[in-house]
């Protein structure tokens, strides 16, 4: 009986070993994600991958005649360059392979994936393409919704926002193009020695277009730029009243809010306006029409 005491505790413990240590082995290994990187855009301008590179070489300093003295001559030598989609996975740990010129397939932690993108985001906006962008919204009333990529005609109606910035190719950026009123959204009573009193809670109304913005096409055709935006419209209508605390009038605002989703890409010609997007008004018999631009920036 002891015999076989001590041989189910031996089992006990070879078990609980090898649970422990597949749980470890479990904890070590993280789940591995596996993307696509399109970075067709880093390749523009650059010469077949190559990079030019000072080196010597010795020559004959007698042009072209007999010469006892040799000197080192300065020659331009092409070289692979280094893949800097690669570079930068490795660095942080992703296995990452090039299927084709400018496709990766990338395998690795979901962190190491946000690295990476950030890290492309970063180097993209050393050198990408810079575009001035003008986006404007204008509540017309008509109930005909213009189709996204026509040119823009005179446009009668109120303006609801109206950007103008610089942005880099292939580059997020962000839009906020908003008014804001504040309102009283609320008293907080507050117990003093000899009397009650109330203290006012302030809220912020917002209208215009929260969002974000990419531009350039990877294969555009010359003369031409993509303008991909998304977000939202807002429309805030404060209504005011009038409560009575303690025989007291005092303000209070309640607010309206209206929303419109857009979600928009556009091929343009560099230069003119077009139709980026259309949705219906926050009023009856009309609809906003979201416009936009995009030029080269001049480099100062």
């Amino acid at each position: 009986m002891v015999g076989e005491m001590k041989l189910i505790r031996a089992t006990l413990a070879i078990v609980g070993a090898s649970a422990v240590a597949s749980f470890a082995l479990a904890q070590e290994d993280p789940v591995r994600v596996v993307r696509i990187y399109d970075a067709r855009d880093m390749l523009r301008g650059e010469d077949a991958g190559q990079t030019l590179q000072l080196s010597a070489r010795v020559g004959d300093a007698g042009g072209g005649g007999t010469s006892p003295f040799l000197e080192s001559v300065p020659s331009f030598e092409r070289l692979p360059e280094k893949d800097i989609v690669l570079e930068i996975a490795a660095a942080i740990g992703l296995y990452a392979s090039r299927v084709r010129d400018g496709i990766y397939v990338a395998s690795g932690s979901a962190e190491a994936h946000q690295q990476l993108e950030g890290a492309l985001g970063a180097y993209r906006g050393t050198g990408g393409s810079r575009y001035v962008v003008n986006i404007e919204a204008i509540h017309v009333v008509s109930d005909v919704l213009p189709t996204p990529g026509q040119p823009v005609g005179a446009l009668e109606g109120a303006r609801l926002l109206r950007s103008s910035q610089t942005v880099v190719a292939q580059s997020g950026s962000v839009i906020q193009a908003t008014s804001s009123e504040q309102y009283v959204s609320g008293w907080v009573p507050v117990v003093g020695t000899q009397a009650v009193g109330y203290q006012a809670q302030l809220a912020t109304a917002e209208d215009g277009f929260v969002g974000t913005l990419l531009v350039g096409a990877l294969e555009a055709p010359e003369g031409h730029v993509s303008i991909h935006l998304a977000g939202w419209l807002l429309d805030s209508e404060v209504q005011s009243m009038v409560v009575t605390f303690s025989g007291d009038a005092m303000p209070f605002g309640v607010v309206r809010r209206r929303e419109r989703g857009i979600q928009t890409s556009v091929m343009l010609p560099l230069g003119e306006r077009v139709v980026l997007a259309s949705v219906n008004g926050f009023e009856p018999n009309s609809i906003i029409v979201i416009t936009g631009s995009a030029t080269i920036a001049v480099e100062k």
